[in-house]
């Protein structure tokens, strides 16, 4: 099915922005929540080590979710 459907541009959109949250810290409340737990046991976790390791995963997982959105009826 095309992505241009009202319908999928809508999934999309919920889509994206709920995955690319975790790209930064500041993306989600969980992010704050988990790098301010780490902190208290020691862990220092920067914005530039989030970073490294949050936008790969955050493309990797768009990637995914309009693959399995152009799938959809």
């Amino acid at each position: 099915a095309p992505l241009a459907t009202t319908r999928n541009l809508w999934l999309t959109l919920a889509a994206s922005s709920t995955l690319a949250g975790n790209a930064t810290i500041l993306g989600a409340a969980a992010n704050v929540i988990v790098v301010q737990a780490a902190s208290r046991q020691g862990v220092e976790i920067s914005f530039k080590d989030w970073f490294r390791a949050g936008l790969p995963a955050t493309v990797a997982t768009l990637v995914l979710a309009t693959a399995v959105l152009a799938a959809l009826p």
